[in-house]
């Protein structure tokens, strides 16, 4: 309520509604992390020679059909490292959102230079 930074709630990118999917869908399957092929795809030959394919499915939110993997581990044999998180004031927050602004709008001056 009263800025400039509001986003229109009404709209939701397909994007979402795949994720919101396949998370529903990981619970179906049992599993703990569902992934699609567009992700898989993205992955280093060493860790999806560990991904392995469960279904090929619509989901919502997509127009075709989407192969479904996941990645078997055992959760409960992962070692979790504590770390100290930096506490950051709401100053250091508004400048951290100003920087990654200037760096985006760099990248896209960028960007239009080169097209």
């Amino acid at each position: 309520v009263g800025t400039d930074f509001k986003i229109d709630a009404s709209y939701v990118s397909p994007n979402v509604s795949v994720a919101e999917s396949l998370e529903r869908a990981a619970h179906t399957y049992g599993v703990h992390l569902l992934i699609s092929s567009n992700v898989a795809e993205t992955c280093s030959p060493s860790v999806a020679s560990f991904l392995r394919l469960i279904d090929k499915a619509l989901i919502r939110g997509s127009k075709l059909p989407l192969e479904l993997h996941t990645l078997d581990l055992d959760v409960s044999k992962l070692e979790v490292v504590q770390r100290d998180q930096p506490i950051w004031n709401t100053r250091q927050r508004f400048r951290a959102r100003q920087l990654l602004e200037v760096e985006k709008k760099r990248k896209q001056a960028c960007a239009d230079l080169m097209s």
